[in-house]
């Protein structure tokens, strides 16, 4: 077997045992996320119904309380209505009373003048006859009882009007305490319902918070997965590839990467190109929105495509290596600069080599996210501590 081909099989095979057990412990710690946020989520349900349970009984509360002052309202009224008809009443005793009042006096008066010359029994001894004498009686008794019943209907109706304005007065204080007592509980429990509400509205943005994090999490699940996709396909694209013999290309330059004397002893720059190799190129098959399905992008506008199946990030220098690209420490417009720090590495497209030694990248979910395209300059110190693939 060719040992170039061996190489790239033995490195495709490394490759893909060194992403499956990151992308399944990936997804396994996703799916613990996922987990917890149900969790989360269920506790925050059984708050927000508890709390939905206690703001109804406040409502309920608030509703009793309402019909209760409504039908106080109604007493208060009826109550009202009863003073102003007691006030009539107590009218009508008042004037009755200022009559009797009258008539008594008049009477007091006529016995206090009579009273100088004869008394009640000179009135009936002074009498012509035993008859006269016994009418004379019966009309002084009829006028004694009559005063003695006057007397005692006054009293009787002086009492009733007192009576009745202090039973009156009682009935209106304790409805106004009452309806005080019920304003009072009334305030309290629409404190309570704000209260309430706002225990609900904050387990509502609680909810709203926890379930964004879970779709995060869910994303990055579906990202695993296509991740653990695109791993599956490779793996069946490098066994068929297995089977197809490698054609190496002809070239007379055992290193196809080394810089060539240019005759002035300065080394030249790399020629970026792959110098004709069979890079194993059948079209993107990388997960979008990360660094690798980017620079497959870029090279493959730039004319000089890359490998299809060359791994992660941090496998791409081992992989072009054996796929006879030149690979180099030093960066040329349109090589490929790759690091193998991180879990899976990371990949950029060189777009500028400026004379002061920096660089000019441009790179995909570095700085922004997945499907984030973005430009970086890279220090001329730290331009070496890269590899460049040609």
């Amino acid at each position: 077997m060719n040992k170039k081909f061996l190489t790239l099989a033995v490195i495709g095979t490394m490759g893909l045992s060194a992403l499956v057990g990151p992308v399944t412990a990936f997804a396994d710690e996703i799916d613990t996320k996922i987990q917890q946020q149900d969790e989360k989520l269920n506790e925050l349900n059984n708050q927000k119904e508890g709390a939905k349970g206690e703001l109804a009984k406040v409502v309920d509360s608030i509703t009793e309380a309402e019909t209760k002052v409504n039908d106080l309202l109604t007493e208060m009224e009826t109550t009202q209505k009863d003073l102003e008809k007691l006030s009539r009443e107590v009218e009508v005793l008042n004037d009755n009373i200022a009559k009797r009042e009258e008539q008594l006096q008049k009477q007091a008066r006529a016995i206090q003048v009579n009273g100088n010359t004869q008394s009640y029994l000179d009135f009936v001894l002074s009498s012509d006859s035993i008859g006269e004498a016994l009418g004379r009686m019966d009309a002084v008794s009829k006028l004694v009882s009559a005063n003695q019943d006057m007397v005692a209907k006054q009293k009787e109706d002086k009492e009733a009007v007192e009576v009745k304005k202090e039973q009156v007065a009682e009935k209106s204080a304790a409805q106004e305490k009452l309806f005080a007592d019920y304003q009072a509980n009334k305030a309290e429990l629409d404190k309570q319902k704000l209260e309430k509400e706002a225990v609900v509205a904050q387990i509502a943005a609680d909810e709203a918070t926890v379930q964004s994090d879970k779709d995060k999490f869910l994303a990055q699940k579906q990202a695993a997965k296509d991740k653990a996709a695109a791993v599956a396909q490779e793996a069946k694209a490098r066994e068929a590839a297995a089977n197809t013999p490698v054609v190496a290309p002809i070239s007379t330059n055992e290193e196809a990467g080394a810089p060539a004397d240019n005759g002035g002893g300065v080394a030249a720059p790399p020629v970026v190109g792959g110098g004709g190799a069979n890079v194993g190129n059948v079209g993107n098959r990388y997960a979008w929105g990360y660094c690798t399905w980017y620079v497959y992008e870029r090279r493959a506008q730039s004319g000089n495509p890359v490998g299809s199946f060359w791994g992660n990030a941090n496998q791409w220098a081992a992989a072009a290596s054996a796929a006879g690209v030149p690979v180099g420490g030093t960066p040329a417009v349109g090589a490929v600069l790759q690091t193998g720090a991180g879990g899976f590495g990371h990949v950029a497209y060189v777009e500028e080599v400026r004379g002061n030694g920096d660089i000019l990248i441009s790179e995909m979910n570095f700085n922004g996210g997945i499907g984030v395209v973005n430009n970086r300059v890279i220090p001329a110190g730290q331009v070496g501590s890269y590899t460049y693939i040609y």
